[in-house]
């Protein structure tokens, strides 16, 4: 997922790395300790880049949260990040090929 630039100058995940995360929090977000920093494996790795993202435990719009930071101030889809993953798996699959 590192594939990509940084999000931004105050974060050092990728867009890529940052909208995985919140679909990884989305899913497996009832399974994580109320305390973040508590979490090991996986979840803490995931709690890593959307705390670095402005994330919390304590917040109840995460989601929102999310979303705005990626760029979706309206809060109205997830379509724009799709075509934005689809673009990235294409320029992924494309280095992948040429460096063969």
């Amino acid at each position: 997922m590192r594939k990509s630039n940084p999000f931004s100058s105050s974060v050092s995940y990728s867009r890529m790395e940052t909208i995985n995360a919140v679909a990884n929090h989305f899913k497996h977000r009832d399974e994580w300790p109320a305390v973040w920093s508590t979490a090991t494996g996986q979840a803490k790795e995931t709690i890593d880049v959307i705390s670095a993202v402005g994330l919390s435990s304590t917040e109840h719009f995460n989601l929102m949260k999310a979303a705005q930071v990626l760029g979706d101030d309206a809060f109205d889809g997830t379509f724009p990040l799709v075509g934005e993953m689809i673009s990235w798996r294409e320029q992924l699959l494309n280095d992948i090929e040429q460096s063969s």
